[in-house]
């Protein structure tokens, strides 16, 4: 079996990295908005889009980083990132939703599941329709 190389290594660290960031950024707003006495669903909805934002900074001018410049020019990038991320965010939720009556397991056990495998998911996405690099 072929052996990741080390710039892979780096490029699934940085989306960890990232990850961290966003995940950390998501629930401070979330929890900032909440505690200034927004009701919690209009919290989660704005933590949402600051990490959104947050995201997809780090994705672009961090994580895959291109000195030759990307092939989708910035507002196709935001476009074609918006619609991987509302997709994900969709799946996510009918899965939580459907899966534990229908296998029978807790719906939290069901959603840090699916989050992680979604999450493994998007990374080639973005990495090969988002932010893949010029010729």
């Amino acid at each position: 079996m072929h052996a990741l190389t080390s710039q892979h290594r780096r490029g699934v660290a940085k989306y960890a990295v990232a990850g961290v960031v966003t995940a950390g950024a998501y629930f401070s707003m979330t929890f900032a908005v909440s505690a200034s006495g927004v009701q919690i669903q209009v919290a989660i909805l704005v933590g949402w889009l600051f990490s959104l934002v947050i995201h997809f900074t780090l994705q672009r001018y961090f994580v895959f980083r291109s000195e030759r410049g990307f092939r989708l020019r910035l507002h196709r990038q935001v476009a074609t990132y918006l619609a991987a991320a509302t997709t994900q965010y969709l799946i996510t939720a009918a899965a939580t939703a459907w899966l534990p009556d229908a296998i029978g397991l807790d719906s939290r056990i069901v959603y840090v599941t699916v989050a992680l495998l979604a999450a493994a998911v998007m990374f080639f996405v973005l990495r090969l329709k988002v932010f893949h690099q010029s010729s």
